[in-house]
């Protein structure tokens, strides 16, 4: 199986405050090929802009739910 969270599986505790901790001190976030839509993974870059006024780069080929919080956004498949 490879290493990642599929539907209705939880995420290892360990892990997850380790991300919000990184999003607490980033400076940019780069959102790249995703819809934004599973939580928590998805407040993330909000976290980081909320409490570290963080740069947000999302790289899409549309529009997402966190679209509005970016500031670029650029559009295109990611490979």
């Amino acid at each position: 199986k490879p290493d990642g969270v599929y539907f209705g599986e939880s995420l290892d505790k360990r892990i997850l405050k380790r991300a919000i901790m990184q999003s607490l001190n980033s400076k940019v976030v780069m959102m790249v090929g995703t819809r934004g839509e599973v939580d928590p993974a998805a407040k993330l870059p909000i976290i980081a802009k909320r409490e570290n006024d963080a740069k947000i780069i999302e790289v899409n080929i549309g529009s997402t739910r966190l679209s509005k919080h970016a500031d670029i956004v650029l559009r295109g498949a990611a490979g």
